[in-house]
């Protein structure tokens, strides 16, 4: 089995990354993939050409694993496939206890979506994707902030509807998006063949240089509520992580969630701090997503 370790971020908003470890049978006689967004909770999904004829799904969901601990497996229905799933699943978790300790993972979603203002300059981003086919179309694009960010985001200068309606302003009457694959030197290049310098993109995924000083501040202000998620990005200016790191500790619980998944930590004596306030808030520092119900078997790993 090729095994084959990257990242990708989630966004429609952003909200951090999805680190994969998927298996690849050579002659695509099945696959595997095993997710996480936090660094210890895994999903783990198996497909073959058999389960696809027998039940008409690409892949099913095989169980999960949390680290330091043995697989559950999950309530698998409508397939007879038993011996499949079973050598696929264990091949997966074979790539896992090979490969979790080596997060996070590098990210290969380069091509993006981007919100763009009046002048054709990005402005936000909005989606990434792994694969060029998949660049579909934005007929009417536009940026939301998300629920999370409705329910916990505040500054002195307004909150998610001043945010949303400025940036639907400087997008204009008739807002555009742009796919651009971005190269290796971070500049980028649309599907119409327009070049974009590596500066025009913000690296907080959110433009800052707002005519407004208001405007300003509250997108400012934004991007230090999404500090936890956007320390998850690479290639960050040292001043910049070093500027979102004093940011994110101010939400210590969300920290305490996805640190792991950090691939540079400037101040590790503060981070410790920090979780350390998300254990006596109640968060565990090992607390993990939601999980749907699995079927109380456990595979020896």
């Amino acid at each position: 089995m090729k095994v084959h370790c990257y990242a990708r971020r989630r966004l429609r908003p952003f909200h951090g990354t999805v680190q994969t470890i998927a298996i690849q049978h050579p002659d695509n006689a099945g696959h595997g993939e095993a997710e996480t967004s936090n660094g210890i909770d895994w999903s783990l999904y198996v497909g073959h050409p058999d389960l696809v004829a027998h039940t008409g799904l690409s892949e099913v969901r095989f169980g999960t694993w949390r680290t330091g601990d043995t697989a559950k497996r999950a309530a698998v229905r409508g397939t007879t496939r038993d011996v499949l799933i079973e050598d696929l699943g264990a091949r997966l978790l074979d790539a896992l206890h090979d490969h979790a300790d080596k997060l996070p993972f590098t990210p290969i979603d380069r091509h993006e979506c981007w919100l763009l203002d009046i002048h054709g300059a990005p402005l936000v981003l909005i989606d990434s994707v792994i694969d060029a086919e998949e660049c579909t179309p934005w007929d009417r694009p536009n940026w939301h902030p998300g629920t999370a960010a409705e329910e916990g985001f505040t500054s002195p200068d307004g909150g998610v509807a001043d945010l949303v309606r400025q940036v639907r302003e400087r997008a204009g009457r008739c807002p555009r998006a742009a796919w651009i694959k971005r190269a290796s030197d971070d500049a980028g290049t649309d599907q119409a063949g327009i070049a974009y310098p590596a500066d025009r993109f913000p690296p907080t995924l959110l433009r800052t240089d707002w005519d407004n000083e208001a405007d300003r501040r509250r997108a400012i202000a934004f991007i230090g509520w999404q500090a936890p998620w956007l320390l998850q990005l690479t290639g960050l200016d040292p001043a910049l992580r070093a500027e979102l790191e004093r940011a994110a500790w101010q939400r210590p619980q969300e920290v305490a969630r996805i640190w792991r998944l950090y691939p540079e930590i400037l101040d590790t004596e503060r981070l410790k701090v920090a979780r350390i306030q998300a254990s006596l808030m109640g968060e565990s520092d090992a607390r993990g997503l939601y999980q749907e119900p699995f079927l109380p078997v456990q595979v020896e790993v």
